[in-house]
């Protein structure tokens, strides 16, 4: 795929998240070798990128996040009331779904919101990374 991600995702299970660390091209020796275990990484490795890329416009479209930036900056600008600073309790029955819920962002939205082309796409961090 030869693609770089542009943010970092963290375990939030409570138990340790464990890894296991190779060079690059110790890796590529080893898919080279071993070609039916590249074709599965790559498999996994779409699967994952198409994932988090719902997640995150699950995200933005929730925010209310306009794809363009310069848009979205004028939009912030323009709406005073937009943003409001919360503060919650650990034992407050008001915190939102987002913070209570651990599965929140990994139940599945509504199909008409986010479309498969829009996950499959390329975004132009990736694009420029690409050609890096």
């Amino acid at each position: 795929m030869n693609l770089r991600s542009s943010e970092c995702y963290k375990s939030t299970v409570d138990g340790p998240t464990y890894t296991f660390c190779l060079k690059k091209k110790e890796l590529i020796e080893l898919l080279g070798t071993f070609p039916d275990a590249k074709k599965l990484f790559d498999e996994r490795a779409k699967k994952r990128r198409i994932e988090f890329r719902r997640i995150k416009k699950q995200f933005e479209f929730e925010a209310d996040v306009h794809p363009d930036p310069e848009e979205d900056a004028r939009a912030v600008s323009q709406d005073n009331h937009r943003f409001s600073i919360k503060k919650y309790t650990d034992k407050g029955n008001e915190q939102p779904q987002f913070l209570t819920n651990t599965d929140y962002y990994f139940m599945k939205p509504d199909e008409g919101t986010i479309t498969k082309v829009m996950l499959e796409d390329l975004s132009d961090s990736e694009v420029q990374s690409k050609q890096t």
